[in-house]
């Protein structure tokens, strides 16, 4: 059975950066510290938390979250290019 794309179940990947939703000093020290602008520390919180919350999932449910962002980047894209071409372009010199 194919799941439809759902906006809501990327909130549960989402979950585990915030701080409010554990009672660990230690994870919530790791999260604090690191800077999402920087890619390297991005990877660093990818890593230690999504990934495995990620891969804990079984494959279907891996799947339908892959699927999922795969079609609301998409949609993203999408928007972007309209917003794009229905902006009025004015030519003044």
């Amino acid at each position: 059975m194919k799941l439809t794309p759902e906006l809501s179940i990327l909130k549960s990947l989402l979950f585990t950066y915030s701080i409010e939703n554990y009672d660990d000093p230690e994870r919530e020290r790791f999260i604090a510290s690191k800077n999402v602008n920087n890619e390297t520390e991005l990877a660093e919180l990818f890593e230690k938390l999504t990934k495995p919350e990620f891969l804990s999932y079984k494959l279907e449910i891996q799947q339908w979250h892959i699927e999922t962002l795969q079609h609301y980047l998409i949609l993203m894209k999408i928007l972007v290019l309209f917003f794009i071409f229905s902006t009025p372009i004015s030519m003044t010199r």
